[in-house]
C-alpha cells in the first residue's frame, strides 16, 4: 500500500506536519489550506483531495462525520506531544490504513487503537 495523504485538523500541533512529511507521507494542515473553516468544509476538503483526516475533534463523531453522506477515513487522536501523536498516526496507518482510505473512523485512546 502506497502512503495515503494526510489532512491535519487546524487542533492538531502544526509539528506533526513536520514529522509526518519527513517520514514521506504527503501532509497538509488545514491551518495553511482552510483556517477557520468549519467541519463540515473541512472533511469535503479531505475527501475531494482523497486525504484521511487527523484530528482532536470528537465533533466529527458525534455530528456524522460533518455531515456528509461519504467522507474521508477520520483519525481522532488525543492531545500529546508531536514525537507521541506521529507514533499514533503511523502505527493506526499501518494497522488500518486501508480501511482508513476507504472512509473508516479510527479513535486512538491512549496506545490503543480501536
Amino acid at each position: 500500500m502506497s502512503r495515503p495523504g494526510l489532512l491535519l485538523d487546524e487542533c492538531v500541533d502544526y509539528r506533526l506536519k513536520g514529522l509526518l512529511s519527513e517520514a514521506a507521507y504527503d501532509t497538509e494542515h488545514c491551518l495553511d489550506l482552510c483556517p477557520g473553516e468549519k467541519d463540515r468544509a473541512v472533511a469535503e476538503l479531505a475527501l475531494q483531495h482523497e486525504r484521511i483526516l487527523i484530528t482532536h475533534d470528537k465533533g466529527f463523531v458525534l455530528r456524522g462525520y460533518g455531515g456528509l453522506p461519504r467522507t474521508c477515513g477520520i483519525l481522532r487522536i488525543q492531545p500529546a506531544l508531536p514525537a507521541s501523536m506521529f507514533q499514533v498516526c503511523c502505527r493506526a496507518i499501518e494497522r488500518y490504513g486501508e480501511e482508513l482510505i476507504q472512509g473508516s473512523l479510527v479513535i486512538s485512546r491512549g496506545k490503543q487503537l480501536r
